[in-house]
């Protein structure tokens, strides 16, 4: 069972990863404090992550997979 966390912190760095099998776009998210992960794979929340996000405060779940895997969600920029 996936673990989920509610938290709140700086964006340090965005970096685009390779398109999925249908297109759509996906990052690593890295945070001031050394957490980091993925956006899912055709999700929509995707698109609506920009440059203009870093340095700012970001509330978003974070997920732990059973196999280790660390996924970003639920992302809310001010």
């Amino acid at each position: 069972m996936p673990m989920i966390f509610k938290k709140q912190n700086t964006l340090a760095n965005i970096k685009r990863l390779k398109n999925s099998r249908n297109g759509n776009p996906q990052f690593l998210l890295t945070f001031a404090n050394g957490l980091s992960g993925k956006t899912k794979a055709n999700s929509g929340e995707a698109y609506a992550i920009s440059d203009r996000m870093i340095g700012q405060s970001i509330a978003f779940d974070y997920y732990l997979t059973d196999s280790g895997r660390e996924y970003i969600q639920n992302i809310q920029a001010p």
